[in-house]
């Protein structure tokens, strides 16, 4: 039993502890500990705190009742139903509150894009009260709230007296009515709509003439505060105020370029060439600023001749708009870019790719973060929108998607992307037959304005300095299709983009494996777009692959248009880099392999000669006989290597030599005379090359003597003159090694050659006429050593058993 003493303390207790509802605040340390309790994050779910305040608040329910247990904790109790609980009897409804509330708010993200660094979104209205200037703009006295006299966001009527203020007042007022000062819950607040229609009305008018006034000078510097304030796309003016910017920046980029600031801006020393330099991030809401500027960098096709160190470069400002984004600072640049990723709408995303492919350099702004998979996402470039891209076109008649039925216009702007992004598949979408047996549509094309400009960011991405393929990751056909779409549906694709498409193409999954299974009319369609790349790297990789992987019908239309592949390997073999030397001969050896063309085609480029027929001897040699194409090969070879020796030993030097020495070595088992031949060739190779490695470290040592010391007189003609020997001795050993080579090869196409048979048939169609082959022999390597049939060599003074001389034939075994 408990005692009335022990009933009069627990009242006691209660009325210190807990006070009447009306009259108890939380404290922000209790707000935060009940936020903790309901599993809120500090930063992501900041914007439901008030449900914490709320719920701290919450009177009991009719029915319970506070007790205490004999320790002094508290717990409720329920008189009705004799239930005893430790949690507040309103917890478990807050709890569903909160997961109720933090899905719509997951929701309106997800529907907003929103990424990691997108910037705070803020009311239009904030613009006019905070940066605007009072004097240009007059707020009408019946649109401002009537505590802060501030223009209204979000107004609601109070249940208690019947007022309207922002909503915000009632927040930083602890939820009481600030007239009557009364507590008022979230649920009760009535939201009152024909004053927000009034404000939005009102702001309509007001900010299109504002920006207007704005950008009468066609400058950007000016509507930089008022990007902020734009960024909600639950907002109707916001939205509508986005296609004013985007037409903006249209007019801006499409002036030409000021005289005052002439044609070429110029590259400061030290900048970075692939791209701004990095600064750290300044906080929004600060006043100051770097104080230097963006400098251009270079453009993505490399320079014909790189200027000398210390050499300041130009590039070219085409327009207007360029040269008003080269003065911007980098604090600056970084709102422009963060304001437009933020709206994440189709028309900021459209007026995102003006911007950035006017101006290069200002795709490695920190803001875009490297185009990370949630900044793809931001500009509708995930896989799931490339994909939902694909299926939404694949679906239409060929008649809706010319007249874009798939969406039409709408007021709103960005209606079409967001209907496009509801109901995401969860996973890639997979063709339901084999590429072989659903044929692809060649036809494929969009005249929907965001779709399209969907597929100018797929190029953009793909060049410099991002080099980016977001078809990478998607099934073959649906890249394919894309790509399909990319040359169909833009319109005057000028060559450069065609370009960035076969750099797709070469980036898809399955490239080139999945060739096989395509249908001859996709081959053409590939050969036929790579043929209208200008970068003849591109077109010597795709043609290449196609060649090998494409099938007969890859390799008819090549050879129809031999002539332009032709004039694409001497443009790559021109360059200085060593990979396009090294993929030309590949294709010209491929090329020639397939009778495509023939090695007399290249002769007026040896060097392309010599590195396609060395490319050519080893596919003969080791993979695939073909004697007419063998012959035309070392002919060919030996025919430069003569004309040009030092341009052949450079191109095939010594591998050449071991690898003909060890072909070689496969067959002298055959014939004493070849095995004498090929001991006395690599015996003088060897000594050859230790000569020419210890010649070239005396040249090594003279050139650094002659740097670091100073000289009499007398002794720089002496050094002189030995520099000379030292070369001189050096080239006269590069001769006797082509000699070599030469001997090597011309060995090598007697051995492998065979002449034909002359006389009876031999009695075993598959034994070969020895004697024949012997012939052949010693006539190609002439007078000789005796010939012998073992391997084992004559001891001292020995002499052989039967000699050779003349034409006789030697004795087989």
């Amino acid at each position: 039993m408990i005692s009335s003493n022990d009933e009069n303390e627990d009242e006691e207790y209660e009325q210190d502890h807990f006070v009447e509802d009306d009259e108890y605040e939380p404290s922000e340390q209790e707000i935060t500990e009940y936020c903790e309790w309901l599993g809120m994050d500090p930063e992501a779910d900041k914007l439901l705190s008030w449900i914490a305040r709320e719920a701290l608040k919450a009177p009991l329910p009719e029915h319970w009742k506070i007790c205490y247990t004999e320790d002094r904790e508290v717990y409720y109790f329920n008189v009705r139903t004799g239930e005893s609980i430790w949690d507040h009897p309103m917890d478990s409804y807050y709890k569903a509150l909160f997961r109720q509330e933090k899905s719509k708010l997951e929701t309106k993200r997800k529907k907003m894009r929103l990424f990691a660094g997108s910037f705070v979104i803020l009311p239009l209205q904030t613009y006019f009260n905070e940066e605007a200037d009072p004097e240009a703009i007059d707020i009408p006295e019946h649109l401002t709230d009537p505590i802060d006299l501030l223009l209204y966001i979000d107004p609601v009527v109070l249940p208690t007296s019947g007022r309207t203020v922002s909503k915000h007042t009632i927040v930083n007022n602890k939820w009481r009515d600030p007239f009557s000062r009364e507590y008022i819950e979230n649920r009760r607040l009535i939201p009152n709509v024909d004053k927000r229609n009034e404000v939005m009305n009102w702001m309509e008018g007001t900010t299109r003439k504002h920006f207007a006034c704005l950008t009468a000078t066609y400058t950007i510097r000016p509507i930089l505060n008022l990007l902020p304030c734009l960024l909600d796309k639950e907002c109707e003016v916001s939205l509508k105020c986005q296609n004013l910017i985007l037409s903006f920046f249209k007019t801006l980029f499409d002036m030409p370029p000021p005289e005052d600031d002439g044609s070429t801006m110029l590259l400061a020393q030290g900048a970075r060439r692939n791209g701004r330099r990095p600064n750290k991030a300044t906080p929004r809401g600060t006043k100051t600023s770097p104080t230097h500027s963006i400098t251009p960098t270079s453009v993505a096709q490399p320079p014909a001749a790189r200027p000398p160190p210390g050499a300041s470069e130009s590039i070219a400002v085409k327009s207007r708009g360029c040269s008003e984004v080269m003065q911007l600072t980098d604090h600056e640049v970084t709102t422009l870019v963060g304001c437009l990723l933020t709206m994440s709408t189709g028309t900021s995303i459209e007026t995102l790719y003006i911007l950035l492919d006017a101006v290069p350099q200002l795709r490695c702004t920190p803001v875009l973060r490297g185009f990370s998979p949630e900044v793809l996402n931001v500009l509708h470039l995930s896989p799931a929108d490339m994909v939902q891209l694909f299926k939404t076109n694949a679906s239409l008649p060929r008649a809706a998607q010319r007249e874009n039925c798939a969406h039409p216009a709408s007021d709103e702007p960005g209606a079409a992307a967001q209907q496009t992004t509801v109901d995401r598949p969860s996973c890639l979408w997979e063709p339901e037959a084999p590429l072989s047996e659903k044929p692809l549509d060649l036809q494929l094309t969009t005249t929907n304005s965001e779709f399209i400009v969907q597929l100018h960011w797929v190029l953009l991405l793909i060049d410099y300095p991002i080099h980016l393929n977001v078809l990478e990751k998607l099934d073959w056909e649906v890249a394919l299709h894309i790509i399909i779409m990319i040359v169909n549906s833009i319109p005057n694709l000028a060559k450069s983009k065609v370009t960035l498409a076969c750099r797709l193409l070469r980036g898809m999954d399955g490239w080139p494996n999945k060739l096989k299974d395509c249908p001859p009319s996709a081959i053409q369609w590939l050969v036929q777009l790579t043929l209208t790349d200008t970068n003849p790297w591109n077109q010597i990789l795709l043609i290449y692959d196609l060649l090998v992987h494409g099938g007969a019908a890859g390799l008819e239309i090549i050879k129809q248009h031999r002539e332009v592949i032709l004039e694409s390997l001497f443009d790559a073999s021109a360059s200085d880099s060593g990979q396009g030397i090294t993929y030309s001969s590949m294709l010209g050896a491929l090329l020639v392999f397939q009778d495509c063309c023939k090695l007399s085609d290249f002769a007026r480029n040896p060097s392309l000669q010599l590195s396609i027929s060395s490319d050519l001897l080893l596919r003969l040699t080791r993979q695939q006989w073909k004697p007419k194409h063998f012959e035309a090969c070392v002919q060919c070879i030996i025919a430069c290597t003569q004309a040009h020796p030092h341009l052949a030993w450079a191109i095939m030097g010594s591998n050449a030599v071991g690898f003909l020495i060890k072909e070689l070595s496969k067959k002298k088992k055959n014939c004493e005379e070849l095995w004498n031949k090929l001991e006395s060739v690599e015996t003088t190779e060897r000594q050859l090359e230790s000569a020419n490695s210890v010649n070239n470290w005396a040249v090594l040592y003279l050139q650094l003597f002659s740097k670091s010391n100073t000289l009499s007189d007398g002794k720089p003609e002496f050094l002189r003159n030995l520099a000379e020997r030292t070369l001189q001795k050096k080239l006269e050993i590069e001769t006797e090694r082509v000699d070599n080579l030469v001997i090597l090869l011309k060995t090598l196409l007697s051995v492998r050659l065979k002449p034909k048979q002359r006389g009876p048939a031999l009695d075993d169609p598959l034994k070969p006429d020895l004697d024949i082959v012997n012939v052949a022999l010693v006539s190609a390597l002439g007078s000789g050593p005796p010939a012998r049939r073992r391997r084992d060599r004559l001891k001292d003074g020995e002499e052989p058993s039967t000699p050779l001389s003349g034409n006789v034939t030697p004795r087989l075994p």
